[in-house]
């Protein structure tokens, strides 16, 4: 079942990551496989729309997990030892994740995708075989035993009424076969509902909004709502997919959606309350305003 619907996921994926120099931008992707107009980034369109102009507490890290990551205690292949550590940690994780669910073994002992060449996927798989203390690994083993089996990384969203478009992190399901889609962030230990100060004074985040402080657990969470709202809205994608034995309407209204915060040394999940999901297509409309 995990492979037919990656396949399906990525059959009908509605737009693709269209890198040319020092560009990058998500387009449309027609069903001949060309690529339409391009599409605005979701997270650019809520920091400008939705996020308040202060800046979160820098304490996404704990110092206890920077410097066990700059020891190399937690992947001496992902780990930066220069400046810039969170971010590069952040786009490393993303891309061994992706590297090891979408190869030919996806993270798991299921086999071989059919249809993947064998220099393509001894290529993945190369990629994926690193130290089993890694964060990636360390983060999938957590979800895995959270009852979450991955099915594919990266895949992308796309709200082409609003020109909007983005990737999800991970698509899994559940020990109920129920699709989750899973937003990873990496670090987030201390100061995760902290609010953002502006000359002193604690921000929320602009409307509809407006009750909600402006902490990194409120920009994550209102990131995953619009997301999961752009996915849901791929009907013929959610019939497909219960073609293929997964738990899901064609509506798309059981998906799930969820954080998964990944530390040196513990990776926790927040499922998504049912009152950001109901916000998600006002997030959606500001964010194309």
């Amino acid at each position: 079942m995990i492979a037919r619907a990656r396949a399906v996921l990525e059959d009908t994926a509605p737009a693709r990551l269209d890198m040319r120099g020092r560009y990058t931008a998500f387009r449309v992707l027609h069903a001949d496989g060309s690529s339409g107009c391009c599409l605005r980034g979701l997270t650019k369109c809520l920091a400008e729309n939705v996020f308040s102009a202060a800046k979160l507490p820098w304490s996404s890290w704990s110092s206890a997990d920077t410097q066990a990551w700059c020891r190399g205690s937690c992947a001496s292949s992902d780990a930066p030892r220069a400046r810039g550590v969170g971010r590069k940690r952040g786009r490393l994780v993303d891309q061994k994740i992706t590297c090891l669910v979408n190869s030919d073994t996806g993270g798991t002992k299921r086999g071989p995708v059919r249809g993947a060449s064998r220099k393509a996927s001894r290529k993945a798989s190369r990629k994926a075989s690193q130290p089993a203390g890694s964060l990636a690994h360390f983060a999938i083993d957590a979800m895995a035993s959270m009852g979450l089996r991955p099915v594919v990384a990266q895949r992308a969203v796309a709200d082409v009424s609003r020109r909007l478009g983005t990737a999800v992190d991970l698509i899994a399901v559940n020990e109920s076969n129920e699709l989750v889609v899973v937003e990873v962030k990496c670090g987030y230990s201390t100061k995760r509902h902290q609010a953002a100060l502006l000359r002193g004074v604690p921000q929320r985040l602009q409307a509809p909004l407006s009750r909600v402080d402006d902490c990194a657990y409120a920009r994550h969470m209102s990131q995953l709502a619009a997301t999961l709202a752009m996915f849901t809205a791929e009907r013929a994608t959610m019939v497909r997919l219960a073609e293929c034995g997964v738990s899901v309407r064609a509506c798309g209204s059981d998906v799930r959606g969820a954080l998964v915060y990944v530390a040196a040394d513990a990776v926790e999940r927040t499922d998504m309350p049912k009152w950001w999901r109901s916000r998600a297509h006002q997030v959606l409309a500001v964010c194309a305003a």
